[in-house]
């Protein structure tokens, strides 16, 4: 129902806007691409520049390298995130945005950019602007004056944007209807078994192995599989143990830093280089003063430059300077592991137990029917801390209490259930315990009785509403503003 709401609210004003964008078009013509040599992509005759990829490129790679504690991600991180791909998608956007801008005439200036700059409290000393801040705290984020700038452009022209594509019929009876039914929500304790971790369970004797074995054809088996996981899972690469110092780098700073990075090299020894890296490495992982290790890891693990210098060196060196698109290291290596390729007499008789576990379908039947047992009769008397204690012991049982559930917003843990299944859910009596099953896990939820979510609001409730026909609005202008203006994109220059 509020589905077909929000798209019959939004459908006239999108109508309109793709309609003004058009006849721009067809006055203003579609200009052909014509690459410069340090242009990556082109859109609606905005160029994106080399350095402008690569600066929002090198931002993306620093936001993802702070979630995995601040290493540096590896090449083979880079493409599985498709960091590039999205840093190309979200430039395009951004001046796809700017061509809407422009075409509905809402243009940004540059005092709206110098003022909203100014009123950023961060960049304050007391009540006024200060400027050698400003230029410190871009540095040591890795940004420069004018691509910050261009930042701002961006969002202030992304808000023009915005205050146009919200411009739709919410009305005070739709907010209060969503408001109810978000309130009115159930609470929850959720306990899922996994099917697959229970098989590992299944208690297999070292008499049934050797005998399982002494088939030829499971041997076969054991040897093909071994064969096929060995290089990834069994064999024992080359390893490190290292620190580094980390000086960040930007456009503007990057011939101070590597002045810097040569003196503390200078300096350096393994006995101080700890107390250094300390005083400073501007790698985010060092908060806490971890002395800029970097703890053991492989090849494939870091980016290219380092990995090469990293590898070089034997325990107890300290590298020259090593420039990488995070800045300038310096390496410290502790220690070396030897690479240790695995011998099939070292893992057959595991092998050999998955394949028993994984064939044992009796065994596995009878271990989850006891298991969802006794989950079932711990849910059944509202027994917390009894299941918690099951879910130490047993790795195959998670156990989330007190969750949330409405009829507008499905709740991510019960993401395998269908439509119907969460209706009926949501409409039984307080106590009771349901169980719904598929392939991989098992899914058993007490029903604990109605709680009002006094965290949701008539404005928050607005405020989701407007966002949500916010990102669908501009989803579909998006989508036809490509349509438009076809991107083009020279991949080899990425």
């Amino acid at each position: 129902m509020f589905n077909k709401l929000r798209e019959q609210t939004s459908q006239f004003l999108i109508t309109a806007i793709i309609s003004l964008v058009i006849i721009g078009f067809m006055f203003t013509g579609y200009q052909s691409f014509q690459a410069t040599p340090d242009t990556v992509a082109e859109v609606a005759g905005e160029k994106i520049t080399y350095s402008e990829y690569r600066s929002a490129l090198d931002r993306q790679i620093q936001y993802f390298s702070t979630q995995f504690g601040g290493k540096p991600l590896t090449n083979q991180q880079i493409e599985q995130f498709q960091l590039k791909q999205r840093t190309i998608d979200g430039l395009i956007s951004q001046k796809l945005l700017k061509v809407l801008a422009e075409e509905l005439k809402t243009p940004v200036s540059k005092q709206q950019i110098v003022k909203t700059i100014k009123d950023i409290p961060a960049f304050k000393n007391g009540e006024q602007f200060d400027v050698n801040r400003y230029k410190q705290l871009l540095a040591a984020n890795r940004l420069t004056p004018p691509d910050f700038e261009d930042s701002v452009s961006s969002g202030l022209i992304s808000d023009s944007v915005r205050s146009i594509l919200t411009i739709t019929s919410i009305s005070k009876d739709l907010v209060d209807k969503v408001l109810k039914v978000k309130k009115n929500s159930k609470e929850l304790d959720i306990v899922k078994i996994n099917k697959n971790a229970l098989k590992r369970k299944i208690v297999v004797s070292n008499k049934e192995i050797q005998s399982w074995l002494n088939e030829e054809a499971n041997l076969k088996k054991v040897m093909e599989k071994f064969n096929q996981d060995k290089s990834f899972k069994y064999d024992k690469k080359e390893q490190l143990k290292a620190r580094h110092i980390l000086l960040t780098t930007t456009k503007d700073n990057d011939e101070a830093m590597l002045k810097k990075i040569n003196e503390i090299k200078k300096s350096a020894t393994t006995k101080n280089f700890t107390q250094l890296a300390n005083k400073h490495t501007m790698d985010p992982s060092n908060q806490g003063k971890k002395g800029g290790s970097l703890n053991w890891f492989s090849r494939g693990r870091m980016v290219p430059e380092f990995e090469n210098a990293a590898f070089s060196l034997k325990p107890g060196q300290i590298s020259e300077p090593v420039k990488t698109s995070y800045g300038y290291h310096l390496i410290y290596v502790e220690d070396r592991k030897a690479a240790k390729l695995a011998k099939l007499d070292d893992h057959k008789n595991d092998i050999a137990k998955e394949f028993i576990q994984d064939s044992s379908d009796e065994k596995v039947e009878q271990l989850l029917e006891s298991t969802k047992k006794d989950v079932m009769s711990l849910l059944d008397k509202n027994d917390s801390k009894k299941i918690s204690a099951l879910t130490k012991k047993n790795n195959a049982v998670k156990y989330s209490p007190a969750q949330r559930l409405n009829l507008y917003e499905k709740n991510s843990q019960l993401s395998s259930l269908t439509t119907t299944e969460v209706k009926d859910l949501f409409n039984s009596n307080t106590g009771s315990v349901k169980n719904f099953s598929t392939a991989i896990q098992e899914t058993l939820v007490l029903v604990k009785g109605l709680k009002s979510d006094e965290k949701v609001t008539f404005e928050t409730v607005q405020s989701e509403l407007e966002n949500s026909f916010l990102r669908r609005n501009t989803e579909v202008v998006l989508e036809k503003l490509r349509e438009i203006y076809p991107p083009k994109v020279m991949t080899n220059r990425m």
